[in-house]
């Protein structure tokens, strides 16, 4: 199933949007420290659509976002942790501190 996920920013801080036919299905907020992080600070999903892969679709973005910027993501949500350091293939973009925990 595909999205439309457009990203709004204002100053330094973001949200992620999912878009299915015109409705807003999910997002993910952010905001950038120091120019180096991006702490991704929630993900929601709306009900109903939970088992969609909408969490995966803006994971996969806010994870392209970094890499484009040479940013390290910290998660301060935990679905969004748990989604991180579940896949190795992000690991790049993991800040150390959260590295360390996610190779436990």
């Amino acid at each position: 199933m595909n999205f439309e996920i457009i990203l709004y920013t204002k100053e330094n801080k973001g949200k992620l949007v999912a878009f299915k036919q015109n409705e807003r299905v999910g997002y993910l907020t952010y905001a950038i420290e120091d120019k180096t992080i991006v702490h991704i600070n929630n993900l929601k999903i709306k009900k109903g659509y939970e088992q969609k892969q909408i969490e995966n679709e803006l994971i996969d973005a806010i994870v392209e976002l970094a890499r484009n910027n040479r940013k390290q993501i910290i998660a301060n949500n935990n679905f969004a942790k748990l989604l991180l350091e579940m896949n190795e293939s992000y690991r790049d973009v993991l800040q150390p501190r959260d590295i360390n925990r996610a190779l436990a």
